[in-house]
């Protein structure tokens, strides 16, 4: 599911079951996985990698890999717990 004013550039891969909230920008090559949360106002780095079942919270800056089953938050976003 993609919300109003999120953008997803170019060669981005989202994979099934991923939920984008308002105002997300996904820059190019980026690849989010499977059952992905994301929040409010998120702002991806090009080329980075989210896996599965992922939930980055509202606000958070990703610019490094993010593994599966991880809760990401803060700016730059770090992986505060592992699911």
């Amino acid at each position: 599911h993609i919300n109003f004013h999120s953008s997803i550039a170019h060669d981005c891969i989202i994979d099934d079951f991923v939920t984008i909230s308002p105002g997300t920008k996904i820059n190019g090559n980026t690849l989010v996985g499977r059952r992905t949360d994301i929040g409010t106002g998120v702002v991806m780095k090009q080329g980075i990698k989210i896996g599965k079942d992922v939930i980055v919270g509202a606000g958070s800056v990703l610019i490094k890999d993010i593994p599966d089953d991880s809760f990401c938050v803060g700016v730059p976003g770090q992986i505060k717990k592992l699911n």
